[in-house]
Parts: C-alpha cells; sequence; structure tokens
C-alpha cells in the first residue's frame, strides 16, 4: 500500500489497468490520472492509500467481473445468432 506520490510506472500502471485506464505515458501523466480515481470515490488522492497489485482480493474481484462481463456478452451475442 502506497500514496500515489510514492507509486512507481509499474505501480501505476497496475492502478490504472485495475480501473480500466490508459496505462501509456509518463510518470506524471499516469499520476494525473490516477489522481482522477480517488476524486470519483469522493477521496482526496493526496492521503488516499492504493492498495496495489498486491491485494489478491480486489485483484481476484476485477478479474471475475471481467470474466462474467465476456460470458453475458457470449450469451447475448449467441442468443443474437440463434433467434430466426
Amino acid at each position: 500500500m502506497a500514496r500515489l506520490m510514492d507509486l512507481k510506472i509499474a505501480d501505476l500502471q497496475r492502478e490504472l489497468e485495475e480501473r480500466e485506464c490508459d496505462t501509456a505515458g509518463k510518470n506524471a501523466e499516469l499520476q494525473e490520472r490516477l489522481r482522477k480515481a480517488p476524486i470519483e470515490e469522493g477521496e482526496d488522492p493526496d492521503i488516499f492509500i492504493f492498495t496495489g497489485a498486491g491485494d489478491i482480493g480486489l485483484m481476484l474481484q476485477n478479474l471475475s467481473t471481467k470474466l462474467e462481463n465476456r460470458l453475458v456478452e457470449n450469451c447475448e451475442n449467441l442468443e443474437g445468432k440463434t433467434k430466426v
């Protein structure tokens, strides 16, 4: 766990990826992009503690959500193809 200013580029990219945000750019760009996340959650980005990719529970939750969304998409696509 770390504050925004303490995150390295790889950590910034992981945090952004977890939020499905663009991960390209230099350190300052990544920090600015990630700074918006706590604000949207009603938190102060200067004191917000990022859990980081080491938080396995959060990672599994994000993965589960992505897989569920893809499953729903695939089912809808299959239903659309079978209706005639």
